[in-house]
């Protein structure tokens, strides 16, 4: 793990609050464009570091900065902290990028499994600045210029799961914790209107921005076989996406596990999906800012 460049930064009061920023070493003074690193654990556990080595050489190398933040957990007492605080680290960064060589106007999010769903759940979404708020990071865009995840989870919305996969993944626990929703709750009024608020691939269009995903676990039989470890990250999750984007026009680069022997170690596999998502997070803040706001 290469060291940070700036370690612990707090971006608001909780214990949590913290991001690192890794710069790209001899490519001047900036600003740099960015990627935001949101890590999983089923927002109940993780931790910002550390990050896999070939994403962090790749995108360093291609002259892009990556910055690394901790989020309150399910536990904490406030609503969808996760998610807030996913999105408060991204407005944070932003409002103080100059302050760390950074460009805001060129900035890519990714994280595995519950950072992937964060990432969705902001980069779908229309944007979350609030012009009005006297609290000038508010006050930040949420839209970015590409998105690119693994294991992840493409919505929060644990009746699209049901209907996807089958089987038993749509009860997975973590959903349950964020939504402070009953599994019996999910398909009532109340569960409806709160499913709403995560429920990513709902916001979909033209503005879309693009993706990488890569979704490592192997493409096993949908229905009440699948269990809910395997379900959750199962590949029909990234599969499914790519097929809302594709009409679109919008780029989805999609990689699976079948791509290599059946008994290939992940030593083999991994590195190459993270250079992949590397060059592709490169690509995309090399060549232009954030699409327009809606």
């Amino acid at each position: 793990m290469l060291p940070s460049t700036l370690s612990d930064i707090p971006y608001g009061p909780h214990p949590r609050h913290k991001f690192d920023v890794w710069l790209p070493p001899g490519k001047g003074d900036g600003p740099f464009p960015f990627y935001l690193h949101i890590h999983g654990g089923g927002y109940g556990g993780g931790d910002k570091r550390p990050l896999n080595i070939d994403m962090l050489q790749t995108m360093l190398g291609g002259g892009v900065a990556v910055a690394s933040c901790n989020y309150r957990f399910v536990s904490d007492p406030e609503y969808f902290a996760p998610l807030k605080d996913g999105q408060r680290a991204l407005q944070f960064i932003r409002h103080h990028a100059a302050e760390y060589k950074l460009d805001k106007t060129r900035v890519a999010l990714g994280g595995g499994s519950a950072g992937a769903a964060t990432s969705f759940w902001l980069g779908f979404a229309p944007d979350r600045a609030d012009p009005q708020s006297p609290d000038p990071v508010a006050r930040e865009s949420t839209r970015v210029t590409c998105i690119a995840a693994w294991e992840a989870q493409t919505t929060l919305d644990p009746l699209y799961f049901k209907k996807l996969l089958g089987g038993p993944t749509w009860t997975i626990g973590s959903i349950s914790a964020l939504t402070r929703l009953s599994i019996d709750q999910y398909d009532t009024p109340e569960g409806r209107e709160r499913i709403k608020e995560i429920a990513c691939t709902e916001w979909i269009d033209k503005d879309t921005p693009p993706v990488f995903l890569f979704n490592m676990t192997p493409n096993l039989p949908l229905g009440d076989t699948l269990e809910i470890g395997p379900g959750i990250h199962h590949p029909r999750i990234a599969s499914a996406l790519k097929e809302m984007l594709d009409p679109l026009g919008i780029e989805c680069v999609l990689r699976t596990r079948e791509e290599f022997a059946p008994d290939a170690p992940a030593s083999e596999y991994y590195p190459s999906m993270f250079k992949s998502l590397g060059e592709f997070v490169v690509r995309h803040l090399n060549y232009g800012k954030i699409p327009r706001t809606r």
